[in-house]
């Protein structure tokens, strides 16, 4: 296809194309895709979509989403490739109605394909980390409670939930001055919170923290529990280690 526009451009692009004539049939591929997929370009032309697809997927399914490609329909969804030695890899796939204008053999359908391989890999290697790193919160004893930076919980193990009386999904999005301080130590959390997430850290505050049946019944004298809160910043690790020591509990803060 030398008249192709922006010949260079296709050819050069790290991701895979695919121009498809009107009938699924392959017209053009650039050379990413002939590397990925493992065909010769005499090859690859004559392949269908389904021997370019993952083996689960049916004719009916392919054929609806070329149907919808041509009626106009802008399609991104993930998909599996299959390879031409049988292996077969997780790709994200742009799919579009396409038209030359430089008179290509029925040119009609723009496939853009991108390897999410790597991208599948570091999210399933992160999600173990995730759950590992909540399954340890979740047995130790200590108070562990993980805050972003607009102060909001984003984790709430539970000796925190035991200690509180709110679960992880009531706390989960809200602020800590929002609903486990006292009234009149509020503004001096959020005060240190905003002094620390601007760099002045490491910072010590004691305040009080309330428990859930002093905010839903506002009982006189509820119950409430000491911390001393030690806040510093820390982008890696969780941001908050709680320990008791001495009748109180000693909380050190990274966000």
């Amino acid at each position: 296809m030398p008249d192709l526009p922006f010949r260079a451009l296709y050819d050069a692009s790290p991701d895979m194309i695919f121009l498809h004539a009107n009938d699924g049939s392959l017209v053009e591929v650039n050379g990413n895709a002939l590397r990925n997929y493992g065909y010769t370009r005499e090859e690859m032309l004559t392949r269908t979509i389904a021997e370019l697809s993952g083996k689960s997927y049916t004719q009916a399914e392919i054929q609806q989403r070329v149907a919808r490609a041509l009626a106009g329909d802008d399609l991104d969804f993930n998909w599996t490739a299959r390879r031409k030695d049988g292996s077969e890899f997780p790709v994200e796939v742009r799919l579009r109605r396409f038209s030359s204008g430089a008179g290509s053999r029925d040119a009609s359908l723009l496939a853009v394909v991108r390897d999410i391989s790597e991208l599948r890999f570091a999210t399933t290697v992160l999600k173990r980390e995730q759950d590992l790193s909540s399954a340890v919160l979740d047995t130790i004893g200590s108070v562990v409670v993980v805050l972003n930076r607009s102060g909001k919980i984003v984790s709430f193990n539970q000796t925190a939930q035991n200690i509180s009386g709110y679960s992880g999904k009531e706390a989960l999005g809200r602020r800590v001055w929002d609903f486990l301080l006292a009234d009149d130590q509020r503004e001096g959390v959020e005060d240190v919170f905003t002094r620390l997430t601007a760099g002045d850290f490491p910072s010590k505050y004691e305040n009080d923290w309330v428990n859930v049946m002093a905010d839903r019944a506002a009982l006189p004298g509820a119950t409430r529990r000491y911390w001393t809160t030690k806040a510093g910043l820390n982008t890696s690790s969780p941001p908050a280690s709680i320990s008791p020591n001495k009748g109180k509990l000693n909380a050190t803060w990274r966000v």
